[in-house]
């Protein structure tokens, strides 16, 4: 048998990739351990066959070296890695934040990253060379706390300072993209503290795809779906090669995501009227509310029709377009996440009866409220949907 160490704080993704591919290895056992200062006494004493982890460390790199224990990292963190990995392909997040916001009418892009981190650096450089190619030029903003705490509201209280004077003067209405989930997080808190609102002003986007912390954030978060469950499985086969001895080199692999998550913070086209911005907040604000155009346009100091032809003009839809679509997506998240009957998730989605939401999502799925819920349930999904780039 051969006894192979998991050693990461990685994402479900990454150890379904790991399991996934160890299934097919029955001569393999797994042994999932965390860091620590005895960790190398540790494998002195147990030797592994394998290991897989995220590699950063220089001292625990150099005693793997020095047991002769066959490593792979799924780390981007350093520049170069003295063991073979695979990991995410950053620039390439980067680009496919770009063509995002590209897609969505932005002219205006910003990117929030860490101060000299190779895995932010790259996707900030990504993000950058895709809107030049496009003639966009980009505002970065990089903070030196590399600890965010997304259960905390405040960082340092220069950094929060520094953070929420720099959203303040970015035009409207800007792409932001926000290199990781965490920083996305804290984004969205600091924009909610100086009365920034997302998405109408800032359109935000994360990468990793963490789902609690992209679902428990408010809005909730947009976010690059980085491919762990692929990375974790090609770790393994690459350690395999490494171990019978068919793969004496070391290799540097990156896997490019290809998908994103669109939840409520990037889940807007960009608008430059500053009423139909405002209206549009409002009807996500209130969209389950038993509210009508009438109560949109007051809300917003114009008649229904100034609404309407303001609508039509920037959007080329009307308000209550925007309205029912709003509506749809909180009937969309309830019919994922509860067992709540139709009837109580049209009235609590905001629709006049149970009919009006069955002939909404005729028109936008073909099917009813049942049949979405049970072949989204049969399949997996992402909240409010995902975009899958490599199929378009």
């Amino acid at each position: 048998m051969k006894r192979i160490t998991v050693m990461t704080y990685a994402s479900r993704g990454m150890l379904a990739g790991i399991g996934r591919y160890a299934s097919t290895k029955p001569d393999w056992v797994l042994d999932l351990v965390r860091p620590s200062p005895q960790i190398l006494t540790e494998f002195a004493v147990r030797r592994p066959d394998g290991l897989i982890g995220y590699l950063v460390e220089p001292h625990i790199l150099k005693g793997l070296a020095r047991l002769r224990i066959p490593a792979v990292s799924h780390s981007g963190f350093l520049d170069e890695s003295p063991v073979s990995r695979v990991c995410v392909d950053s620039a390439a997040g980067g680009r496919l934040a770009a063509r995002h916001f590209i897609e969505k009418g932005f002219e205006r892009f910003a990117c929030l990253g860490f101060h000299e981190r190779t895995y932010s650096a790259e996707r900030r450089d990504g993000f950058i060379e895709a809107l030049s190619a496009k003639g966009h030029s980009c505002d970065v903003h990089e903070i030196t706390t590399h600890e965010i705490d997304p259960f905390s509201r405040k960082q340092d209280p220069g950094t929060d300072e520094a953070l929420g004077s720099w959203l303040k003067q970015l035009g409207r209405p800007v792409g932001l993209f926000a290199i990781n989930d965490d920083l996305a997080w804290y984004a969205t808190e600091r924009a909610r503290e100086i009365g920034v609102h997302i998405p109408e002003d800032v359109a935000l986007l994360g990468m990793d795809n963490n789902a609690t912390k992209c679902t428990f954030c408010r809005p909730s978060l947009s976010s690059i779906e980085s491919p762990f469950q692929q990375i974790g499985y090609e770790c393994c086969a690459l350690l395999d090669r490494t171990m019978s001895g068919k793969q004496k080199e070391i290799v540097d692999t990156r896997i490019a995501p290809t998908s994103i998550a669109i939840r409520q913070s990037s889940d807007v086209i960009a608008m430059s009227d500053n009423t139909v911005a405002t209206a549009a907040r409002y009807i996500r604000e209130n969209a389950t509310r038993d509210i009508t155009t009438d109560d949109i346009a007051q809300a917003v100091h114009v008649s229904v029709q100034q609404l309407e032809d303001l609508f039509e003009k920037e959007l080329g839809r009307k308000p209550e377009d925007e309205l029912r679509k709003r509506r749809l997506q909180h009937a969309e998240s309830l019919l994922l996440s509860t067992d709540m009957p139709i009837q109580e998730i049209a009235a609590g989605s905001g629709f006049s009866a149970p009919q009006a939401l069955v002939e909404a999502f005729n028109k936008k799925h073909g099917t009813t409220p049942e049949i979405y819920r049970m072949n989204s349930r049969a399949a997996p999904s992402t909240e409010l949907g995902t975009v899958d780039y490599e199929t378009l």
